[in-house]
């Protein structure tokens, strides 16, 4: 386990402790944070927090444990684990990592475009001893300690299973794309008509109709490791073909990105842990739309979708047929939530509101500040541009320079 050795400090009283040695603490808050770089270190602490929090896949030890052990590396990213205590219980985690940015130590949270929500693991009781400005004093002293130049912590929501994100109290920037969410119901039926209304489940089946006339169709989940492996290399070939219109980036072309999901759903599959389950819409032989998600305590979370690129089939949307399959499968699973992650969408408009995020720029030094900055300039630009697919495609190279 590799900790490193953190000072008390005095502001509020708080202290910073490692994992092996007792550590000052607030005479109020009674709080003591550490730093773990070695996430197997975090284990049984984290998969008690997971017990304990309404979160999402993201947050899941395996799902980080697979992201630390497959894009990390390649991303050249580090774990950096900040757990606080309240006393000998944990009170939250914070599942982060410390990479290089333009000669700058910068912590983020794990996952990068891959985590669509990210959020604290957090005890509700314990937490709620800790006030804002000790937490915040503290996970500054802890980066100061660990030499980071800036957190960038990002893609929070103000709010999640109707509790207030204890981290949406900071300074924050609002983002300028909104995720999607919505509760489930058990009875989909209404929960169909509720959202879509007769007209759009009229359209719906009206689109079925016109599918099952060209065969078969049929939206299931694998049923071996065969077919598991046949639907995840064709959602890969299928993204691949949608993204080479030059205004959308293929994310799983990134080194790394392509094992990392077939780890993913490899291990969902072999040992039913629901990281990363897929749903394939069959016509005939023929796999013509995929989808998949991952479930966090009662929150299903869709990663990734796919649909054949077939006019006939284009015609008739694959893609929403297959939604409604899943939709339809979650709610007779008895799931709470459900999201369609972050970024706009016609279709994530017809199932799930719209909910605003926020990010965090905390700049420990001078040269974290200029990162950061850099870092919010190209996310703005990187959005008003996604409005000008023409410019979009000019400037996409020359953005990522930056990255």
């Amino acid at each position: 386990m590799n900790t490193r050795n953190m000072a008390a400090f005095a502001t509020h009283g708080a202290a910073l402790g490692t994992a092996q040695s007792a550590a000052s603490c607030d005479t109020r808050s009674n709080l003591r944070v550490e730093v773990l770089c070695d996430y197997k270190a975090a284990e049984a602490v984290w998969r008690d927090l997971e017990t304990r929090s309404d979160t999402t896949v993201y947050q899941r030890y395996d799902w980080a444990r697979i992201w630390y052990e497959t894009l990390a590396p390649v991303e050249g990213a580090s774990p950096f684990i900040v757990i606080g205590h309240i006393g000998h219980q944990p009170a939250f985690l914070l599942a982060l990592s410390s990479m290089r940015r333009k000669g700058s130590k910068v912590v983020r949270f794990i996952g990068g475009k891959h985590a669509n929500i990210c959020l604290p693991l957090v005890a509700e009781d314990r937490i709620a001893q800790i006030d804002t400005q000790t937490l915040k004093d503290a996970l500054l002293q802890a980066g100061r300690t660990e030499g980071v130049d800036l957190y960038h912590i990002g893609h929070q929501p103000y709010r999640h299973a109707d509790r207030d994100n204890p981290f949406a109290a900071f300074d924050k920037v609002v983002e300028t794309a909104p995720y999607f969410e919505t509760p489930l119901s058990a009875d989909f039926e209404a929960f169909s008509r509720e959202k879509r209304g007769r007209d759009g489940l009229k359209k719906l089946r009206y689109k079925r109709k016109k599918l099952q006339e060209l065969g078969n169709l049929v939206t299931k989940r694998p049923e071996t490791f065969e077919e598991m492996e046949q639907v995840v290399e064709t959602f890969l070939e299928q993204k691949a073909g949608r993204m080479q219109d030059g205004y959308h980036r293929n994310a799983f072309e990134d080194e790394g990105a392509a094992d990392f999901l077939r780890v993913l759903a490899r291990e969902s599959f072999e040992n039913g842990s629901n990281l990363l389950d897929f749903h394939a819409l069959w016509l005939g032989d023929t796999i013509i739309a995929t989808f998949a998600g991952g479930l966090g305590n009662r929150q299903y979370s869709c990663s990734v979708n796919s649909i054949a690129l077939d006019e006939e089939v284009m015609r008739h949307s694959p893609g929403d047929i297959i939604l409604a399959d899943v939709l339809k499968d979650l709610c007779e699973d008895g799931l709470e939530r459900f999201d369609l992650g972050v970024g706009e969408a016609i279709y994530k408009r017809k199932w799930c509101e719209a909910r605003t995020m926020f990010e965090t720029f905390y700049a420990l030094t001078p040269k974290g500040a200029a990162v950061g900055a850099l870092m919010r300039s190209r996310s703005v630009i990187r959005e008003w541009l996604k409005t000008y697919p023409p410019l979009f495609r000019l400037a996409h190279r020359v953005l990522n320079l930056v990255s």
